[in-house]
Order: structure tokens, then C-alpha cells, then sequence
């Protein structure tokens, strides 16, 4: 489900190409699409068959060894991604492996670069791993793209590294406010982390582009020396605003549900202002589409993923609430 007409860009047209241009990614994305369509038994059974037409498919290509072609990636990232939306999350571990393995294996078959589809994704996924629900990125993942040399997701994922490290020493030290950790050193660590995020925007890519504000924003609403009420994220949290609307392939409905560039936006904006108002506009549209689809309660997907509580994803649920009101 996309907001829209689709496609509306050549890069749209493109994307929809590369999803005929195989049957085994075409089967999964009818399969997501159907399966987050409706919750009708009679549409989730239809789900199912098509989603069994892809895994027969792939199990076809990896015995004639084919398993590393582009389209095939897509296909069991896709699939992973559609589990994960499930929370189904051993399900979703076991995809994930199968796309590091074939990962490396494209590369043991002499083909030196990665579809810009698995690349792209990760880096614009890594945000959603900071706050531990990644669709499709995975340390594995990661290190089996390392060979491949891509230095713009290399710097992404060492950013997202420290970034989950900042935030957890920046948790111990609200809860033990005595700590050893100063106040000072955290500072100084998110500084340093800021300049990293800042040297990823010289990149002219709009998948970094997002995921470098939502990085910002990130560090500044998980420690900040200042006051919520004398912080004015809502400029940053614009540049990320247009940052979205300029991505090549707009993403469906249900990724904008899960999508945490979405929350750090409209929770960094300030309250009345434009730059909040199409944030959480674009979410609650997504929820209330598939309301209307027949799903009771699509943020429960959220709701039941997030575990962690700490301040930052304590305002995602103050998020969460308001849209559902």
C-alpha cells in the first residue's frame, strides 16, 4: 500500500521492474502486500500460497546455484522484512542467515558490487537498529557486505554501534546518577558522535541523508544540556522532512508504521508546528488505512517490538497513543 500513484519516478518504475524481473520476488511481494492488505482468512490463505511460491522458488535457485543473483536477494530480504512485521522473530533469523550466505556467495561468484536495493535498505534500517527493531539489518548482514568495500554503509554501521552504546551508558547514568560515567564524558562522546553523523551528510545519497538527521535528532533527544522546552529540534527535524519526501522509492504503508525516522521526527518537532504535523500525519495514515482494512490494532506490532522503555522510546509510545486516539 502506497499513498499514491505508483509508480510516479523512474527510480519507482525501475524498482517495479526489478520486482517482475524475477518470480521468486515478485511471489513474496504479492505475498506482503496481501498479507498486510487484510486480516480476511480467505486474503491471509492467498498470503500463504504465495509466500510458499517463493520460498519453493529460492529453494530452486539455490540448488541450481543462482541463489546470489540480485533479485533473489531482494526476494529473501523481502521475506525477512515480512516476518519481522510479524515479530516472528526465529523465522526472521533464519532469513536473515540465508541472506548473509548468499551474500558472500555473490561475491565467491565473481560479482564485485551489491544491489543497491539490499545496501540502500540497510543503511535506512540501521536507525530502526539503534532502538533494537531492525526489519533486515543484522551484524551478519553487515559483515558479510564488509568484503565488498562500501564504505558509506561501513560508516553507518560503525556510527550505529556507538550510537546503542551512547544510549545505554546514557541509561545507566540517569538510573545511577553517581556512576563513574560523567556528565561531562557524555557530552564529549556525543559530540564526537555528532561529528561522525555530520560527515555522513557530505554523501550524495538520500537513504544516508535520512539516516544521518534521524541520527541527530537520536543523539540530541537522548542527551541533550538543555531543557526540552529551550531545544529547538524542529529545523533538523525539517532538513530530515525533506530528506523523506526526496527518497527515490517511497516506502509502503505498513514500513512508515514501523519506521523510526518517522517517530524521531515527530517527536523532535515542536508541538503545533508543520514540520510535526507531516510526521505524524504520514504515520497515522498508515494506521488508519489499515484500520480500515480490518486491523484492529496495527500499532500493537510496535507496542509488543519496542521492550526496551527508556525516555526516548517512552515518547515513541506517547506517539503511538496520540495516533490511536
Amino acid at each position: 500500500m502506497i499513498d499514491g500513484p505508483f509508480p510516479k519516478t523512474p527510480d519507482e518504475e525501475a524498482f517495479l521492474q526489478q520486482i517482475a524481473s524475477d518470480a521468486s520476488l515478485a511471489e513474496i511481494s504479492i505475498a506482503l502486500g496481501m498479507r498486510h492488505w487484510s486480516p480476511d482468512a480467505s486474503v491471509q490463505r492467498k498470503a500463504v500460497v504465495h509466500a510458499s511460491n517463493a520460498a519453493s522458488l529460492i529453494i530452486q535457485r539455490i540448488k541450481t546455484d543462482t541463489a546470489h543473483e540480485a533479485a533473489v536477494l531482494g526476494a529473501v530480504l523481502s521475506m525477512a522484512i515480512g516476518e519481522r512485521l510479524l515479530n516472528n522473530v526465529p523465522v526472521w533469523n533464519i532469513h536473515i542467515d540465508g541472506l548473509a550466505k548468499m551474500i558472500t556467495e555473490r561475491r565467491v561468484h565473481g560479482t564485485p558490487d551489491l544491489p543497491q536495493l539490499v545496501t540502500a535498505f540497510m543503511i535506512i534500517d540501521s536507525t530502526n537498529y539503534v532502538f533494537d527493531y531492525p526489519l533486515g539489518y543484522h551484524q551478519k548482514v553487515i559483515d558479510a557486505i564488509r568484503p565488498y568495500g562500501h564504505r558509506p554503509l561501513a560508516d553507518v554501521s560503525a556510527i550505529s554501534e556507538d550510537l546503542i552504546q551512547f544510549r545505554k551508558l546514557v541509561d545507566i547514568h540517569r538510573k545511577f546518577p553517581h556512576s563513574s560515567y560523567r556528565v561531562q564524558q557524555i557530552l564529549q562522546d556525543r559530540d564526537s558522535l555528532l561529528r561522525r553523523v555530520r560527515a555522513l551528510r557530505s554523501e550524495d545519497d538520500q537513504y544516508i541523508q535520512v539516516t544521518a538527521l534521524a541520527m541527530e535528532l537520536t543523539l540530541y533527544l537522548t542527551w541533550s544540556p538543555l531543557p526540552d522546552s529551550t531545544l529547538n529540534l524542529t529545523p533538523v527535524a525539517g532538513r530530515l522532512w525533506e530528506a523523506m519526501n526526496n527518497l527515490p522509492v517511497r516506502p509502503c504503508m505498513f514500513m512508515d508504521l514501523a519506521s523510526c525516522p518517522l517517530m524521531l521526527g515527530a517527536v523532535a518537532a515542536d508541538e503545533g508546528s508543520e514540520v510535526r504535523d507531516w510526521f505524524v500525519t504520514r504515520i497515522r495514515k498508515a494506521v488508519e488505512t489499515l484500520k480500515s482494512r480490518g486491523w484492529r490494532r496495527p500499532l500493537e506490532v510496535l507496542e509488543r517490538a519496542f521492550t526496551p522503555d527508556d525516555g526516548l522510546v517512552s515518547r515513541f509510545r506517547a506517539l503511538w497513543r496520540e495516533i490511536d486516539s
